[in-house]
């Protein structure tokens, strides 16, 4: 049986062809002005979703090349800064060699200390030198600067922790160093439940005053805080409050915690301090959060009762002998079954070499100084202990102990004074050596890890290329077939189509 196509049909077969021919040529021109073979989602929507991951991963590597290189200029300009520092010790020891042997008189030992005091002051400055807005050797602390003087002390108080950054998937490198490590000891003490507040932050202390806090199913109260309150009675009040919450010392032992243990909870736990007050501020519980305030390092002043397994950021110290060079009277110092400051105190005071040991004036070392006045006590480790330089006395890293003894032995013409402190300085520029080569090798680590990124980073840019961008000459050639095609079927439509009444009016 013979089917009849009618005019009607021809007609649709015919425009649905130009048609299609016409949007094949309209995304050709498209692609051939863009550049791109997927202009939008629906050209190619694996082809999108695999061009997302690949910028993705370009943008992600791009931000590590630019920590790799924020941390390789920090990385420099710390070693600038102990390279500096060890140059000055360097020289100060050689001094020290010169004052010891070749028996200067009064006028060129003056002429000396004169020399190390404006070395001490240099090395300050270096210390207290900042990357960007960062103190180099302060740790992470950006408050105040990494040293403090008072009268001839000179003692660290910036923290114990570094400043770190992620140059790779989950690799991260500290950027400088901590003081402690370099150039002044930090006993580095935790709290507990006796310490008191009126000496954190070195002893400048959480103020009295009242704070409120709202829990996490909105009730408030507040918190009043007495002036002579330990850890254990600002928990305590806390947890009086009634609120469902409950106060402790955090994980880390070095602040207070507040966790909120009300279920079904319709906000957030909320600690402020009441009026223009500071106290929740200093104590560090101030904040914000979804259920534990964990509480900022207090950094508490030592107190002669302070327990040594508190130091060290609750490592505590493990004591050995210590030599004590302090005039015709020196000697070994031990320290038996030490567990308290008190007991180091009395170690050293009872020890028959003249001493005078008591706490620094930032509460985070101890000092020693000669009953008799004439003399410059000096301490040294002995064999490979490292107790000197863990109680900030001596040893690796008392570059400024060291440095104002030295003066105060030049002034007071004391040699044996003198001869051990060039010996500890040998101690200090080798530490130096060994932090520097700590330095060198976190840059070649962060070094190596751009090359990989910036690899890895071209290999992506690549992929995206690849799966976005159009093959030109491919593309035109294919412009002039569907020309040529759009031209044949618009030719073939006006042969085959009957005429109309049009046709014969024209």
């Amino acid at each position: 049986m013979a089917i009849r196509i009618t005019n009607g049909i021809k007609m649709r077969t015919a425009t649905d062809n130009i048609l299609r021919i016409s949007d094949q040529l309209n995304k050709t021109q498209e692609k051939l002005v863009t550049g791109k073979k997927i202009n939008r989602p629906s050209d190619d929507p694996i082809g999108t979703r695999q061009i997302l991951n690949y910028r993705k991963e370009a943008a992600t590597q791009a931000q590590y090349i630019r920590n790799a290189e924020y941390s390789t200029n920090f990385l420099r300009q710390t070693d600038s800064v102990v390279s500096s520092l060890q140059n000055i010790t360097d020289a100060a020891r050689s001094l020290g060699v010169q004052q010891a042997n070749f028996l200067p008189n009064q006028a060129q030992r003056s002429s000396a200390a004169s020399q190390i005091s404006l070395w001490i002051n240099e090395a300050v400055s270096l210390v207290n030198s900042k990357f960007g807005s960062r103190y180099v050797m302060g740790g992470q602390s950006t408050a105040e600067s990494p040293i403090r003087q008072n009268g001839s002390e000179i003692n660290y108080v910036g923290d114990n922790t570094e400043v770190q950054a992620e140059v790779n998937d989950g690799n991260m490198v500290g950027l400088n160093l901590v003081g402690s490590s370099v150039f002044a000891a930090d006993l580095n003490a935790d709290i507990d439940a006796n310490t008191l507040i009126s000496g954190f932050h070195h002893g400048n202390g959480a103020p009295a005053g009242q704070f409120s806090i709202t829990n996490r199913l909105g009730n408030s109260a507040t918190v009043a805080i007495g002036a002579n309150f330990t850890v254990g009675d600002v928990i305590n009040s806390i947890n009086s409050s009634g609120l469902g919450v409950s106060a402790s010392i955090n994980s880390a032992g070095d602040g207070i915690s507040i966790t909120d243990n009300n279920l079904n909870p319709t906000g957030n736990l909320v600690v402020q301090d009441a009026g223009t007050g500071t106290t929740a501020r200093e104590l560090g519980v101030i904040g914000n959060a979804a259920q534990t305030i964990q509480g900022i390092k207090a950094q508490p002043a030592i107190t002669a009762a302070t327990p040594l397994s508190l130091l060290k950021g609750g490592n505590g110290i493990t004591l050995s002998d210590v030599r004590v060079v302090n005039g015709a009277a020196s000697g070994v110092v031990t320290f038996g079954n030490a567990a308290t400051v008190q007991d180091i105190l009395n170690a050293f005071n009872n020890a028959g070499l003249n001493l005078n040991a008591t706490i620094n004036s930032a509460g985070n070392g101890l000092k020693l100084a000669s009953t008799t006045g004439a003399t410059i006590p000096v301490v040294l480790d002995s064999g490979t202990g490292t107790t000197a330089s863990d109680l900030g006395l001596g040893g690796a890293n008392s570059l400024f102990s060291t440095l104002t003894s030295l003066r105060a032995a030049f002034a007071n013409n004391d040699i044996r004074a003198v001869s051990a402190l060039v010996e500890n300085l040998g101690v200090i520029s080798e530490n130096m050596s060994n932090v520097r080569g700590t330095v060198g090798a976190r840059v070649n680590m962060v070094n190596s890890n751009v090359e990989s990124l910036n690899v890895n980073r071209e290999n992506s840019t690549q992929a995206v290329a690849l799966t976005e961008n159009d093959d030109f000459a491919a593309s035109a050639t294919q412009l002039a077939a569907l020309e040529t095609a759009l031209n044949a079927s618009l030719s073939t439509t006006a042969r085959i189509l009957p005429p109309t009444l049009v046709d014969f009016l024209r």
